[in-house]
């Protein structure tokens, strides 16, 4: 799961390549992509019926994200 989503992060990088030059425009269309992202399903979270027995991967949705 970690990794998929590190990657997908990753692919946003020349998506923000063109905020380099201001810090804060930069961290916060970072947030915006990546929690769009998160709500688009493109990052994966595991299921399972209890903290600790997490049995399968699936796609993310907009239950949890950051406002």
């Amino acid at each position: 799961m970690d990794l998929y989503n590190n990657n997908v992060g990753i692919s946003y990088g020349p998506k923000l390549a063109q905020f380099g030059g201001n810090a804060d425009l930069f961290d916060r269309m970072a947030l915006q992509m990546i929690n769009e992202a998160v709500k688009n399903g493109e990052m994966r979270r595991f299921r399972g019926t209890d903290i600790g027995v997490k049995t399968s991967l699936v796609k993310t949705n907009s239950a949890g994200a950051k406002k």
